[in-house]
């Protein structure tokens, strides 16, 4: 059986958004749409 401690950090891990997520939207915002593809670019070849 699994520990209900394993499963509350499992759900935490899930959650929390990667720096690719975070770098990728925070281009969309602040740089517009094209560079918001340019960095999920990024992010899925690097």
């Amino acid at each position: 059986m699994v520990s209900n401690e394993f499963l509350i950090t499992l759900l935490i891990i899930v959650l929390l958004p990667g720096i690719g997520v975070l770098y990728t939207i925070s281009a969309g915002l602040f740089n517009g749409a094209r560079a918001n593809i340019f960095s999920a670019m990024d992010v899925l070849l690097e």
